[in-house]
């Protein structure tokens, strides 16, 4: 950990805490004290929070309440407390000067929320009042430990919190909205969209020169300056893009300057000041970088934009008023079969709409086209009169058969491949002596949830065979091994996963059958769920729990589980999806493929009335992929699958299909196509184009 302070309009390291634990630091925030200076407060992965201050580079103490990740601090310098957000989905109020006097304490812990705290705040001018945001998608008004209200709206994670005055709060969240709250009355009072249009994880405010300003990051690197009226209302001042994937942070300096936290490792750091700008060299630097990351995005959108060919044309000697179309650089099959079923042509006519495309469309002569099918019989010859002209037409004999008509249903395509059929698992491939060993390695490191020798054999008995004989002690023991750290989490996810494909444990860990008035076993096992995507660090915990998340889907337990409240966790598998490793890749496609077979499956039966959930899971798949330029680099294995998942969330539902559609869902596949090395693959992709095309 690192501060900074300014220097004849520098920035220079003027402390470096380091982490003598080689603990991960997710949050800081700093009050300051007349006796003892700047203290420091770091929360840190393993629960814990740090206390340092000045001159020191040892923590002054260190606090044990949070149980998990630590994600958000702040202070309310009016009583001196800190305040604490973590994964355990509580926050905590601290006494700031007993915790620096090394004095005992009580902290008020705020138990409520559903999932991860990611943000908590005090309320200038009413002591003891806080608001906190959650992964729930909750905001909550405490009064101490008591809820007051629940304020409910956003869609996705709330990320942040601002308190403008006793009456009015903003917030933020993934769903990429700032959100204008009244405390009192407890209602919305305005919602605004991010320009962006992506996530939102950080927002803080400032007066600056007697106007109030707003300011927020996010996805995609940008940072967005807002003026903020007396009534709450903001107004759009200004969108800036850095290099960075990711801005993690944002605050306002007291010079006014903005400086945001980067997921490159930088820190950013803007002025409206001419004196405090960069270096000529530093700014063309920032310039170029940022010059060729908004090219690239424009390249996208610009492709997808322009990537349809259309022609007018005639049949028999009637006006040119047939469309069809062409995706450039896509199969010529394609658009023919397209074109043939939507005008209810006979499909033997493929061999000349395919040819006349290749002849006047160049793109279409530039592509790889798939094989014919047979040649068509001479008597239903499709002929083409005259030179090739700006409305071409197309002589089709006024009767044939009605069997070589195309029969198929463009909204419902079958193969063997479409829809998804079964439910894909991840098993045991062959015994892990690696995973076993690490298991006990790991186990003598743990101080409260040590497993004994029978225990450890309980769980070394899930990962070695399918068929082991299930015992009181295997539950007890995956209870217990849960409990470890998430560093520690690998070896006992891997146990997890398989647990679940056994139809008693995946009634044990997924029913929502509430017992003795606590949470439901599946809300918890949801819940674990969703926070290790969140939270999680480590590519394996991510793997692990895609996979559990799949396995959970093989009984009427774990699909019930996986519907019930799916739209934070479904999202948050969906964003697995752009990892560059290939087992995460997979692993995700395969939960969200098996998603796309419960909706299918209880909207066939007439389970599902409403078809929202499907649409929501579309939405988060095409949020993850839409702007991947090329997917060469992915798993062949984890494309088709994510093939599979769209094709089924869309089969025979005009609504979802129409929402496809508009989202640009046939550009997006082209590219998944272009990348799929496999026939069955192309087939599933083309599926998904007759779908949207269908409409």
């Amino acid at each position: 950990m690192i501060l900074l302070i300014a220097n004849n309009g520098e920035y220079v390291e003027d402390i470096s805490l380091p982490s003598v634990e080689k603990l991960v630091i997710n949050s800081v925030t700093t009050y300051s004290c007349p006796k003892n200076g700047l203290v420091i407060f770091a929360g840190r992965k393993d629960g814990s929070i740090a206390t340092y201050t000045t001159g020191e580079i040892k923590p002054l103490r260190v606090l044990h309440e949070h149980r998990m990740n630590v994600c958000t601090l702040s202070t309310d310098p009016e009583v001196g407390k800190l305040l604490s957000g973590s994964w355990d989905n509580t926050a905590i109020v601290w006494p700031i000067k007993e915790i620096i006097n090394d004095l005992s304490f009580e902290a008020l812990c705020l138990e409520g929320h559903k999932l991860s705290v990611w943000a908590v705040v005090s309320i200038p001018g009413r002591p003891g009042f806080y608001l906190t945001g959650s992964a729930d998608r909750t905001i909550k008004y405490w009064e101490g430990d008591i809820v007051i209200n629940s304020f409910s709206g956003h869609e996705d994670v709330v990320r942040s919190l601002v308190v403008l005055s006793k009456h009015l709060f903003l917030s933020a969240a993934n769903d990429s909205t700032i959100r204008v709250w009244d405390i009192n009355a407890g209602v919305c009072l305005q919602k605004y969209f991010s320009t962006a249009n992506e996530y939102i994880y950080s927002l803080t405010s400032a007066n600056m020169s007697g106007r109030n300003l707003v300011a927020n990051v996010g996805e995609s690197g940008f940072l967005e300056i807002w003026d903020v009226s007396e009534n709450g209302s903001l107004h759009h001042k200004q969108l800036i893009k850095t290099p960075a994937q990711s801005l993690w942070s944002v605050a306002f300096l007291k010079n006014s300057d903005i400086a945001v936290g980067a997921s490159d490792g930088n820190i950013y750091i803007f002025t409206t000041v001419l004196e405090r700008r960069a270096n000529a060299r530093a700014m063309q630097l920032f310039q170029n970088v940022v010059s060729r990351e908004v090219a690239k995005s424009e390249a996208v959108m610009a492709a997808q934009q322009n990537e349809t060919v259309k022609i007018r044309v005639a049949v028999g000697n009637g006006e040119p008023n047939i469309e069809l179309r062409y995706n450039k650089g896509s199969d010529p099959y394609d658009a023919a079969r397209i074109f043939l079923m939507e005008n209810n042509l006979p499909l033997s006519y493929m061999d000349e709409v395919v040819q006349y495309i290749i002849e006047n469309i160049v793109e279409a002569r530039q592509a790889h086209s798939r094989s014919m099918p047979p040649q068509s019989k001479p008597s239903e010859k499709c002929h083409l009169h005259g030179k090739v002209c700006a409305q071409p037409r197309f002589h089709v004999p006024e009767k044939f058969s009605g069997s070589n008509k195309l029969e198929l249903d463009s909204k419902r395509p079958r193969s063997e491949l479409v829809p998804l059929s079964s439910f894909f698992q991840f098993g045991i491939e062959q015994t892990s002596v690696k995973a076993i060993s690490k298991l006990r390695e790991l186990n003598e490191l743990q101080d409260h949830h040590k497993l004994n020798e029978e225990q450890l054999n309980a769980l070394e008995d899930i990962l070695k065979s399918s068929s082991y004989e299930l015992k009181d002690i295997h539950v007890f023991a995956i209870d217990t091994a849960l409990e470890w750290n998430i560093d520690a989490i690998v070896p006992v996810m891997d146990v997890f996963r398989l647990a679940l494909l056994n139809i008693t444990l995946n009634e044990i860990y997924c029913s929502l059958e509430t017992k003795n008035e606590g949470m439901a076993r599946g809300l918890q096992t949801l819940q674990r769920l969703t926070n290790f995507l969140v939270s999680a660090n480590s590519d394996p915990v991510r793997i692990l729990t895609c996979r559990a998340i799949a396995n959970a889907a093989l009984h009427q337990w774990g699909r019930t589980m996986l519907i019930h409240d799916m739209t934070t966790v479904i999202r948050c598998v969906a964003v697995q999806l752009i990892s560059a490793k290939h087992a995460l890749q997979l692993a995700a496609a395969s939960a969200l493929a098996n998603w796309a077979l419960i909706f299918l499956e209880e909207t066939e039966c007439g389970k599902v009335a409403e078809l929202g959930p499907r649409e929501d899971a579309l939405q988060a798949i095409i949020q993850a992929i839409e702007n991947i330029a090329s997917f060469g680099d992915f798993n062949q294995t984890a494309l088709i699958r994510l093939l599979q998942a769209i094709v089924t969330l869309m089969w025979g539902d005009i609504a979802v299909i129409q929402f496809a559609k508009g989202r640009n869902i046939i550009g997006i596949v082209n590219r998944v196509k272009d990348a799929v090395v496999d026939e069955s693959g192309k087939s599933i992709a083309r599926d998904i184009a007759q779908m949207a095309y269908s409409l």
